[in-house]
């Protein structure tokens, strides 16, 4: 059983999921950004939307910007791993992930209607 970190939580990885993971191109770093940066739509799933992504990469933009302009062969690594953090979670927007307990169940991407129905039931 693979693990990962949500913040101060550890969940395990079952093996459907990683099964899925692997056939939906989902990397455990994918999932920890998912649980951390989305939306828990309940207490067994979460949902990385547009919202999520634009509030998480806003912070990582400015952040690049400030360290281009300062220009120093020092803050090259910063700034492409910052790159790499935004264009990931562009990537994952609209991705579920869906926990039972402290065990990872699922993760996939979601359409446009499964969106809407999800967000409808929370609130």
């Amino acid at each position: 059983m693979l693990e990962i970190q949500k913040m101060n939580d550890s969940f395990a990885i079952s093996h459907h999921a990683q099964a899925r993971m692997n056939q939906r191109s989902f990397s455990e770093d994918d999932i920890q950004a998912i649980l951390n940066y989305g939306t828990w739509l309940d207490d067994c799933s979460v949902l990385l939307t547009r919202k999520d992504v634009h509030r998480a990469t806003e912070e990582l933009r400015i952040t690049v910007k400030h360290l281009e302009r300062q220009k120093s062969k020092n803050s090259e690594t910063p700034i492409k791993q910052h790159q790499k953090t935004i264009h990931d979670l562009e990537r994952l927007r609209n991705s579920k992930a869906v926990v039972s307990g402290n065990m990872l169940v699922t993760c996939y991407h979601c359409n446009d209607n499964h969106i809407k129905r999800a967000l409808r039931r929370m609130h």
